[in-house]
């Protein structure tokens, strides 16, 4: 018996149907609406799992690869948050990956910002950087919202190199284990 068969049979109990013959035009009407929630509860279900799924990636995958946007710092001017010019086809690069990866996937937008200014200004750049990309990514790629986080880290995590190198996106590509 398939799950929508039983959700049905477990509706029409509930409903005190179970076993009365389709009399009139009500019983059935009644039929095809609990068919129909039958079918949406399937979908919703469906569509749970696959977020359950790609939030077990997010928090337990394993990287496959990473993509670094802004290591030229002209790309990230001070104040400038919106991906540009050799960004852009990285990000597209990245998309034709993703489609190449055959694997469900998380992708962590990381943003980083060097340490020129207070840090709580630095913090919300990077969030803006990070999120810049998302909303890049989803807009013109089509990539989910779902499958994307956008964390940052503003001047925290700075590379070796000081001053401008820090403003940068980290994409982390996480599948699962």
């Amino acid at each position: 018996m398939t799950y929508e068969r039983y959700a049905l049979a477990m509706l029409l109990a509930l409903a005190g149907c179970a076993g009365q013959p389709a009399q009139d035009s009500s019983l059935s009407d009644r039929v095809a609406t609990l068919e129909r929630e039958v079918r949406d509860l399937s979908a919703q279900m469906k569509e749970t799992l696959a977020y359950v799924n790609r939030e077990k990636i997010r928090q337990d995958g394993k990287e496959a690869f990473t993509v670094q946007l802004a290591e030229d710092a002209t790309l990230y001017p001070i104040n400038r948050a919106g991906p540009a010019g050799a960004d852009l086809a990285k990000l597209d690069d990245l998309v034709e990956r993703l489609a190449k990866l055959g694997r469900d996937y998380h992708l962590e937008v990381q943003g980083h910002a060097d340490n020129i200014g207070p840090d709580d200004y630095n913090y919300a750049l990077a969030k803006a950087r990070a999120e810049a990309v998302v909303r890049y990514l989803h807009e013109k790629k089509g990539i989910a919202l779902s499958r994307m986080s956008a964390i940052s880290y503003g001047a925290g995590q700075a590379t070796d190199r000081p001053g401008q190198n820090n403003r940068r996106i980290v994409i982390r590509v996480l599948v699962a284990q």
